[in-house]
């Protein structure tokens, strides 16, 4: 509950005060809102894996590389493979039978 007007003080005195009791509540929320903040941003550099950014630069290569390029040589392992012709039937109750 605010305090009593003095009917006699200058209205312009007690708005002065009244907006300087406001100013130090709203400075001491920001008070707290920093120091939430801060608490908060601690307990997340704590959750974060220190070597996660750690690459190679051929590994920042690799990444920059458009999609098309990277499948090209994602599945060459240097092994070639005869596959032999298919000659059964594409009948999937063959299968399960």
């Amino acid at each position: 509950m605010p305090p009593r007007r003095n009917p006699q003080r200058p209205v312009r005195d007690m708005v002065v005060e009244d907006l300087q009791r406001e100013v130090q509540r709203l400075h001491q929320e920001l008070a707290r809102r920093d120091q939430r903040d801060a608490d908060r941003r601690q307990e997340e550099e704590e959750d974060l894996n220190p070597f996660h950014n750690e690459v190679s630069s051929e590994d920042e290569d690799r990444r920059r590389r458009p999609l098309r390029d990277r499948t090209v040589h994602r599945g060459d392992v240097g092994i070639k493979i005869d596959l032999p012709d298919f000659d059964g039937k594409l009948d999937p109750d063959e299968f399960v039978n």
